[in-house]
């Protein structure tokens, strides 16, 4: 087991999905190679990404894409892979059976529409709740864009829990969707507290104009309840959800 799985236990494990934790040495270089008048897309990663650790030292963040290799990104703070069901076994051998996920980030910035759907749409949510990575005390954060939730809305998942005879057995769970204001979900407000320069000229608001403008994303949970995630189906886009997105 790596050193990273047996740090597990004492961090809120929380895995960003398309971003990549570069090291310092790499996005000097990126920065070197961007085009004039803008940042690298690597470089722009890790300064959000260091915003992000401060503002909850506790967190141990995970990156996840397949566009970055991982010699290249912090030492046991990267997976190179695709959003599909197979990098959950990627995930378990790298970090231990015991891995259990905190929070699940999705990234937004320079994210259109069209390339965000393609890009989430062969989503590994069911063999994440299945293999027990995503649990009752699991929250993920996804932009609220219509055709991504779809993928999400009404599903019924399959979780392993403990019988009366100790044995493992799979129930039923779905999932509980609540709106989210930007200014409360922890990436954003990591990334608002950097220059418009040292984002490469791009407002953070700006990258959030194609989602609904009271709650840009959703903060999705399991539930047992069928009904309360028929009812969540019917959110108001106007209903603002006041409460903080809390890192404990």
């Amino acid at each position: 087991m790596s050193s990273a799985a047996a740090a597990a236990p004492f961090a809120l494990e929380v895995l960003v999905l398309g971003m990549a934790f570069v090291t310092a040495e790499y996005a000097a270089i990126a920065e070197r190679t961007a085009a004039v008048g803008t940042t690298s897309a690597p470089a722009r990663d890790r300064a959000r990404l260091l915003q992000l650790q401060a503002s909850c030292p506790q967190m141990h963040l995970i990156t996840l894409n397949m566009a970055q290799k991982e010699e290249d990104c912090m030492p046991g703070q990267h997976v190179e892979a695709s959003f599909d069901q197979r990098v959950v076994k990627q995930l378990l051998d790298k970090f231990g059976t015991r891995f259990v996920l905190h929070r699940i980030f999705l990234d937004y910035f320079r994210f259109p529409s069209d390339y965000m759907l393609t890009a989430y749409g062969p989503f590994m949510l069911p063999k994440l709740i299945e293999l027990g990575l995503f649990t009752d005390g699991t929250e993920m954060v996804v932009p609220n864009l219509p055709a991504l939730l779809q993928l999400l809305v009404g599903k019924k998942f399959q979780r392993q829990v403990a019988a009366d005879d100790g044995s493992m057995a799979l129930k039923a769970c779905f999932l509980r969707f609540d709106p989210l204001a930007a200014t409360d979900y922890p990436l954003y407000a990591a990334t608002d507290s950097i220059s418009t320069d040292n984002l490469g000229g791009y407002s953070n608001s700006q990258q959030i104009a194609h989602l609904d403008k009271d709650n840009a994303f959703v903060r999705v949970r399991i539930t047992e309840e069928e009904n309360e995630s028929a009812q969540q189906q019917a959110l108001s886009a106007a209903a603002v959800c006041h409460a903080p997105f809390l890192l404990p």
